[in-house]
């Protein structure tokens, strides 16, 4: 059994276009081979591309299985369609703006960036849950679609961007980093993070305002107990009446 080998040098032209260059390398080869003879693609870049591949259909995998599992938590939680289709569009949306933010910034897809958008689901979930869980808890009360919201809006918001703002702001600082990975991971995320408070403060509110469940309650009940309470202040009057002070002496 005789083999040839023949060693070929390929400049380093990124990901996306090295495994296509391979993938036609490997076509072509295929229209030389004969009875008897095989041809074989081997070598570190081909390693290196498959490796590659390999890491982000498991990153993308992943990225599937992420999805999956906040839609059955949603599920579990709510058990309502609309409510459902809402906080999963509302968990959705910042990844297509991601998307769209390396397309225009000409960032390639790649380990250090797929992995954003599993972290970025993962932050937003928590402000969803958050207004969700005062929407219906404001309707258990008795309360109107657009007194649940409402009030949920009034309670939640101030949590829901305080802590969107330590998030962005922390990982704002990675973009002072030299380390690329780092770069982005700072860039995309914080990015990812502003479009999903943005979404769960506006989107998802009124789509639960128009789609929503409602309640048979009436607003008065709501009112009653969402109303101010009334603290008296005898007490504190009756501290400064200087009687009470002599006649404990």
């Amino acid at each position: 059994m005789k083999s040839m080998q023949v060693k070929f040098r390929m400049f380093d032209r990124g990901s996306v276009e090295g495994s296509a260059a391979l993938g036609q390398l490997r076509e072509s080869l295929k229209t030389l081979e004969e009875p008897g003879i095989s041809l074989h693609l081997t070598g570190t870049a081909v390693m290196i591309f498959g490796a590659y591949q390999t890491i982000l259909d498991s990153l993308f995998l992943s990225y599937v299985a992420v999805l999956s599992v906040t839609i059955l938590i949603f599920v579990c939680l709510y058990r309502n369609l609309a409510i459902v289709l809402i906080a999963f569009l509302g968990n959705l949306i910042p990844s297509f703006f991601t998307l769209g933010l390396m397309y225009f910034l000409d960032i390639p897809i790649k380990t250090s960036t797929i992995t954003i958008f599993s972290i970025a689901i993962g932050l937003s979930v928590d402000d969803t849950i958050h207004f969700l869980q005062l929407y219906f808890g404001f309707l258990k009360e008795g309360c109107e679609r657009v007194q649940a919201v409402e009030r949920g809006l009034r309670t939640g918001s101030p949590g829901m961007i305080i802590n969107s703002l330590v998030l962005f702001a922390g990982f704002l600082i990675l973009l002072f980093s030299e380390f690329e990975a780092q770069y982005l991971m700072g860039l995309l995320t914080s990015f990812s993070v502003f479009i999903s408070v943005t979404l769960n403060l506006f989107f998802v509110p009124s789509c639960v305002l128009l789609f929503g469940p409602t309640t048979s309650g009436s607003s008065t009940s709501c009112q009653e107990k969402g109303g101010t309470q009334q603290i008296s202040i005898e007490p504190v009057k009756r501290l400064r009446d200087p009687g009470v002070w002599a006649g404990n002496r």
